[in-house]
């Protein structure tokens, strides 16, 4: 069978080792010795001092459920607070959870940073002066969440719940003195809600908050979700004693949770703040990818892990005149060193789509395939031919617009040949099942979700969802579109089952540009074995650049 997580096309990445060897105290931990503790990893959007790790001595609050009850149920252990030492996240004799007697599995919610009066539903508040200290850091709310299990040191995969904020200067004349940098006219009270995991402004946006340095003429804040005022929410820039400068947001924004959104503003010799450098077009512009990066940045494998994870590759994309992908140059180095450049060519009718890879400089094609399309631009068959001389065949059924099941045919393979069942929600993909085709026996499953408000984001890349739908997954688009509006990227976890009983989970965090075009997605991907074992973690990062298209 062909699983998705083996498409060299798809960035989810995939695993590595999450421990390095334990001492004797870690391993009486990890063998429930001393009760439950938790290993834990960070969605990396770079909100953090240590942007990849939590550091000696943080502290998180952790809810305990039977099953999958969670807040609608009731509480196995409230608000536990756990302290992190010796890479996990471990307790005191008072707080420490014990595994129920009756075998029941456990499932948790944890929440950074620890506070007592953190709850179901609780207020937060971020600090308003995030450059002391580590204040940028304990205003950075954090969420994780588990399936059930009985294992003794689950691992805690934490989003982060906030906006970030990026302020970046450019002066005409370099600042005779210390620059220091407000976001004015604010909100900084966050509501809560961990049974729903939203989290959205509360309090008026009266407040000031002084931004973290974030490296030369950069600056950060961490700001709960919120649309802000026209005219009124802005920036404050001090240079040494003068007087502040002010910059006044031209149109509401919507800081939506999870995302980093950056702002480059210039500062001219008079002191005029802009958010536009002298010279730069006016034209309405829209964008389209035009490079993409994908780096493996931590990576490691224990013996009895499942999945393949994708190799460092770059990508550059040609468009016609109509604005539709006409090429893919995907650079790759392999595991040996040894380049190769492969080759994607689009050509497009009325009622198809073809496509031929090649590896440049040699003779000869690695596969062609056709995509058949009905008279709303879906595909409803997929045609697969490669050079060895085999053919597979996808075919699409939909309802109501969605591709509720996709079936894998290949004559010369039969023992390959799948079917795949998609359920969806609210024009969303919530799960999916595999089965053999002969037997009908489960193969592999996903469940995913969402970000919050996730049809903010941009993603347009209109060669992507060829990709995805050809390994399966169909995740990121409620149908089949190949111009250059595919414009959501919506997945936040990935939860995979397969007949091995190994689970693989992947979180996705997303960082947008201010016009919410996403320009970095960094993937966190876990896989545990059918005892809950975690046996492989690797992160993984997508960068993508893009280029402006100015209408008339």
């Amino acid at each position: 069978m062909k699983i998705s997580l083996k498409q060299k096309y798809i960035f989810l990445s995939v695993i590595a080792m999450l421990f390095t060897e334990c001492s004797q105290t870690e391993e009486d931990m990890l063998n429930g010795a001393s009760g439950v503790c938790f290993t834990a990893s960070i969605g990396q959007n770079q909100t953090r001092a240590t942007e990849d790790s939590f550091e000696t001595n943080d502290e998180i609050s952790v809810f305990a459920f039977k099953g999958e009850t969670g807040f609608s149920g009731e509480e196995y252990a409230h608000n536990r607070k756990y302290t992190f030492q010796s890479q996990l996240f471990t307790a005191d004799e008072e707080n420490t959870i014990k595994q129920p007697t009756d075998d029941s599995q456990l499932s948790y919610v944890a929440v950074y940073p620890y506070s007592t009066a953190t709850d179901a539903k609780f207020s937060f508040q971020v600090k308003e002066d995030q450059s002391a200290g580590s204040n940028y850091t304990q205003s950075d709310l954090m969420m994780a969440s588990t399936y059930p299990t009985d294992a003794q040191a689950p691992t805690l995969m934490f989003s982060h719940c906030l906006s970030s904020i990026v302020v970046n200067l450019s002066f005409a004349k370099a600042p005779a003195g210390n620059v220091s940098v407000k976001m004015v006219n604010v909100s900084t009270t966050v509501s809560a809600d961990l049974a729903t995991a939203t989290f959205s402004s509360s309090g008026e946006a009266n407040q000031s908050v002084v931004t973290a340095f974030n490296g030369t003429n950069s600056y950060k804040a961490v700001l709960p979700p919120q649309t802000t005022s026209m005219g009124s929410t802005g920036i404050e820039i001090t240079v040494g004693d003068a007087a502040p400068l002010s910059y006044k947001f031209p149109a509401s924004c919507e800081w939506k949770s999870g995302i980093r959104y950056a702002y480059t503003l210039y500062i001219a010799e008079d002191g005029t703040v802009s958010d536009v450098k002298p010279g730069t077009p006016e034209n309405p512009i829209t964008k389209r990818v035009k490079k993409t990066a994908f780096e493996i940045l931590e990576s490691d494998v224990q013996n009895g892990a499942i999945y393949d994870f994708t190799l460092p590759y770059q990508s550059e994309f040609n468009y016609d005149e109509e604005g539709r992908l006409s090429k893919m140059i995907m650079d790759i180095t392999d595991e040996e060193g040894i380049h190769i450049s492969d080759i994607e060519s689009l050509t497009y009718s009325k009622t198809s789509i073809k496509i031929i890879e090649e590896v440049a400089g040699s003779n000869g094609y690695i596969y062609q395939i056709t995509c058949n399309l009905d008279e709303n631009n879906r595909i409803t068959q997929l045609v697969k031919q490669y050079e060895e001389d085999y053919t597979h065949t996808l075919q699409y059924s939909y309802a109501d617009r969605y591709p509720t099941q996709i079936t894998f045919t290949c004559s010369e393979y039969p023992e390959e040949n799948w079917i795949q069942n998609n359920k969806w929600e609210n024009e969303r993909i919530i799960n999916y099942e595999v089965l053999d085709q002969t037997t009908m026996e489960s193969l592999e499953s996903a469940t995913l979700k969402y970000h919050a408000n996730s049809n903010s984001y941009k993603y347009p890349v209109s060669t992507l969802p060829l990709y995805e739908a050809e390994s399966m997954s169909l995740a990121y688009l409620p149908e089949s579109y190949f111009g250059t509006k595919v414009n959501v990227f919506p997945i936040e976890t990935i939860i995979y089952d397969t007949k091995s009983r190994h689970t693989y989970r992947s979180t996705c965090t997303i960082e947008a540009d201010e016009d919410n075009y996403v320009t970095k997605i960094i993937d966190t991907s876990i896989e545990t074995d059918e005892k809950g074992n975690v046996i492989g973690r690797e992160v993984g990062s997508m960068t993508f650049v893009y280029e402006t298209v100015v209408t008339n």
